[in-house]
C-alpha cells in the first residue's frame, strides 16, 4: 500500500465539473472536508471509496488526483491511499512563507495527516502557484522551505518523489518558473495546453486528463513509482503512436490500447440522434487521444443498445475543438444496415456526423441512428488555438 499526499488551490481542488469517473477499486481517500483552511475542523474521520463529489472533493466537480492515483494503482496492482488537501486562492505563503513560517494550509495538512495516523507519504503531488503570479521570483526559495519543513517534520525525505503541474497557459509569469523546477525527485506535469471553462479552471474532462500526466510524470522518477505508467503525452514530452490504427478491425479496444507506444489520454464519447437526441444503455463507451502540437488523433468506439434517439447517428465528446472545416474520419465498424458506404465527418462543434453514401452516385443521407449500434472509429484533426 502507498500513500499519496496531493496539495494545492482551486484546480488541485477541482473546480469545475463533467468528465469522466472510473476510479480504480483499489483507492481510498481521507474524507477531509474540501475547500477550507480549518486546522481545527472537517478533518475526517476515515479512508473511504473515492465518490464523486463527497469529501473530500468539492461538490460534483471533478479532481486530478483521484484520476492520478486510479491510474498507478491500477498499474502497480496496489492498492492507494490518497490525501487530499486543498483550498482555493491560496498561495505559497499558506503552507510556507519566504522566512520559513509554516501557515494555514500547512497547519490544516498537520492536523488531517495526524486524524489519519500517517507520519509520512511515499510521494507528493502539487499543484498550485496560481495566486502567485504576482511574485514568481521569490517561489522557488519558498518551494525549498516548505520542503525543507517537510523533511524536518518526517512527512517526506530527500528521495521522496514529488510531481508540480504547470498551469493555465494564461499564467505566463508562474508557468516558465514551474517549468523548470524538476530534479533529480521532482517530475513536472505540463498540463497549460489543456482547455479551460475560464482561463483558469481546466475543464471537467481535462482533469481527468491531468490526472493522467500526474500519473506518467512520477513514473518518470527513480523509485517505488518508476515505470508504472506509461508516460502520457504533454508538449515537452512527445510520444509516438502505433500507425496500424486498423488494428481496431481484428481486436478489442482494451487490446488496441496496449498497442500504443506511451499512454493515450482517456476521454467519454456518447451518441445522440440529430433530430432527437435521446438516451441509452452503454456497453461500451471508450475513448483515446493524443495532442501533438495542435494535431489530435483519436480512437473511439461505443456500444449500446435502448437508444430513443432519432435521426442522424452523432458522436459527441471530442475533448478538443477542431480548425474550421469538416475532417474526414476512420470509420471500423457500423454494426447496422446502410444502402453504400458510410462515411464520417467532425464538425466546428466536436461531433462526428455520419453519412449513408449510396452506390451509383446519389445524393447522401444522414445514417439514421438505431436503438442498438457498435461504432468503432479513428481519425486526426488539427485543434483550434
Amino acid at each position: 500500500m502507498k500513500t499519496i499526499l496531493a496539495m494545492g488551490q482551486s484546480n488541485a481542488q477541482g473546480w469545475t465539473t463533467g468528465g469522466t469517473w472510473n476510479i480504480s477499486p483499489r483507492v481510498t481517500v481521507w474524507n477531509n472536508e474540501a475547500n477550507t483552511n480549518s486546522s481545527t475542523t472537517g478533518l475526517g474521520t476515515a479512508f473511504v471509496t473515492p465518490t464523486f463529489g463527497q469529501d473530500p472533493f468539492r461538490e460534483d466537480r471533478n479532481n486530478m488526483f483521484a484520476h492520478a492515483a486510479s491510474a498507478l494503482a491500477d498499474a502497480l496492482g496496489e492498492d492507494i491511499r490518497l490525501i487530499l488537501v486543498a483550498m482555493g486562492s491560496q498561495n505559497l505563503n499558506q503552507w510556507t512563507n519566504g522566512s520559513g513560517v509554516r501557515g494555514d494550509m500547512y497547519a490544516r495538512m498537520q492536523a488531517i495527516l495526524g486524524e489519519a495516523g500517517v507520519t509520512s507519504v511515499d510521494a507528493l503531488m502539487w499543484h498550485q502557484g496560481e495566486a502567485d503570479q504576482t511574485t514568481p521570483e521569490t517561489y522557488k526559495a519558498r518551494w525549498a522551505l516548505f520542503l525543507g519543513n517537510m523533511e524536518t517534520d518526517g512527512y517526506i525525505n530527500p528521495a521522496t518523489p514529488i510531481v508540480m503541474g504547470t498551469l493555465a497557459s494564461r499564467f505566463t509569469t508562474m508557468n516558465p518558473v514551474l517549468s523548470t523546477m524538476g530534479d533529480a525527485r521532482t517530475a513536472i506535469a505540463f498540463l497549460s495546453d489543456l482547455p479551460t471553462t475560464d482561463t483558469t479552471h481546466f475543464s471537467g474532462q481535462s482533469l481527468v486528463m491531468a490526472g493522467r500526466r500526474y500519473a506518467g510524470a512520477i513514473s518518470r522518477l527513480p523509485g517505488s513509482f518508476n515505470g508504472a505508467v506509461p508516460v502520457p503525452l504533454d508538449t515537452m514530452q512527445p510520444v509516438l503512436l502505433d500507425p496500424l490504427a486498423n488494428e481496431l478491425k481484428r481486436s478489442s479496444f482494451s487490446s488496441f490500447r496496449g498497442s500504443l507506444i506511451g499512454e493515450a489520454e482517456p476521454f467519454e464519447p456518447s451518441v445522440i440522434g440529430r433530430t432527437t437526441e435521446g438516451t441509452c444503455s452503454y456497453l461500451a463507451r471508450d475513448g483515446l487521444c493524443q495532442k501533438i502540437g495542435n494535431l489530435v488523433l483519436f480512437w473511439i468506439e461505443v456500444r449500446f443498445t435502448g437508444h430513443t434517439g432519432t435521426g442522424g447517428t452523432r458522436i459527441m465528446g471530442l475533448p478538443y475543438a477542431p480548425l474550421a472545416g469538416a475532417w474526414p474520419v476512420n470509420i471500423h465498424l457500423v454494426s447496422t444496415v446502410f444502402s453504400g458506404r458510410v462515411e464520417s465527418y467532425i464538425t466546428a462543434g466536436a461531433a462526428i456526423d455520419t453519412l449513408d453514401v449510396p452506390s451509383g452516385g446519389s445524393a447522401a443521407n444522414v445514417l439514421e441512428i438505431k436503438p442498438s449500434m457498435n461504432l468503432w472509429f479513428s481519425g486526426a484533426y488539427l485543434a483550434a488555438p
